[in-house]
């Protein structure tokens, strides 16, 4: 929700703001290697806002290229349709003037991001995400009391994304769509994906059955979406569970990313700090 405002760097930090994970990569003849990865438990602002000084200054830190998101749960989705051709800019504008036109019924003011689906000679597509514009400024308290000022602000959802292997997500054409499945301790997320298009998106703060999940959101998608054949299925999580999975909904696991390359905590964040060279690339 804020342009990238910086030049090129080696250097990408994640930071994910709901449990103050951070992660510092650094990308050196193609290769990704973690510089600095830090998590904790805080019981107050005040402690997250020390814990985030002192790992920038301990360990001088001067690059700032920092990205951060907003949980997908915060945000609302929808796809407008213009009848002219906009400049980024002024989609922004636009979305600001009329907001009441666009989100009937939300009067606390918005922000933005959004994403153009395609474009023709007479119309355009495009995805907009928007937040409340108090969570977003609640959200990033804590940074800014460090003077920490993230390069840009985005939904989780694109984070998470950004851990598959990307040359596998571009093959993918109109028809076809991907499944993500994060499988962490405390929440099941699913994502059904196309493009940079997030398609569908469900996840749950329980320990149901892990196979019931899936199979209840696969068959939720395809009732309304008969149009779209699933071509691959993506896990974070556990190595065993791909096995079951194969099994059970009869789906060849793609890509299998387990938790153990990396600390679970730590896996927004570093899917957040890709994001630096996903810019500069």
């Amino acid at each position: 929700m804020l342009p990238n405002l910086f030049s090129k760097s080696q250097q990408s930090i994640g930071i994910d703001l709901d449990g103050i994970n951070i992660a510092v990569l650094r990308k050196k003849r193609g290769e990704t290697k973690v510089l600095h990865a830090a998590s904790g438990n805080f019981n107050s602002d005040q402690q997250k806002i020390k814990f985030l000084r002192n790992f920038f200054t301990q360990r001088k830190i001067r690059n700032k290229n920092i990205y951060t998101a907003i949980p997908a749960r915060h945000t609302i989705k929808k796809e407008l349709q213009f009848d002219i051709i906009l400049q980024d800019i002024d989609i922004k504008l636009q979305l600001e003037l009329e907001q009441k036109r666009y989100f009937p019924g939300i009067t606390e003011k918005l922000a933005f991001d959004f994403i153009i689906k395609n474009t023709t000679k007479e119309k355009q597509n495009v995805i907009v995400y928007a937040t409340k514009q108090q969570v977003l400024i609640d959200k990033l308290g804590l940074l800014r009391a460090v003077k920490l000022y993230p390069a840009c602000v985005e939904t989780d959802s694109f984070a998470w994304l950004r851990l598959l292997d990307s040359t596998q997500k571009k093959k993918l054409v109109e028809n076809r769509a991907g499944v993500l499945l994060v499988v962490q301790h405390e929440i099941l997320r699913i994502m059904i994906f196309n493009h940079n298009e997030i398609l569908y998106e469900n996840n749950e703060f329980t320990q149901n059955d892990v196979i019931i999940f899936v199979q209840r959101n696969l068959n939720h998608f395809a009732a309304a979406n008969f149009h779209y054949k699933l071509t691959a299925f993506y896990l974070i999580g556990k190595k065993t569970l791909a096995e079951q999975l194969q099994q059970e909904i009869k789906f060849k696991i793609t890509h299998v990313m387990p938790v153990a390359e990396i600390d679970e905590k730590l896996l927004l964040a570093y899917g957040l700090a890709l994001r630096g060279f996903d810019d500069n690339d």
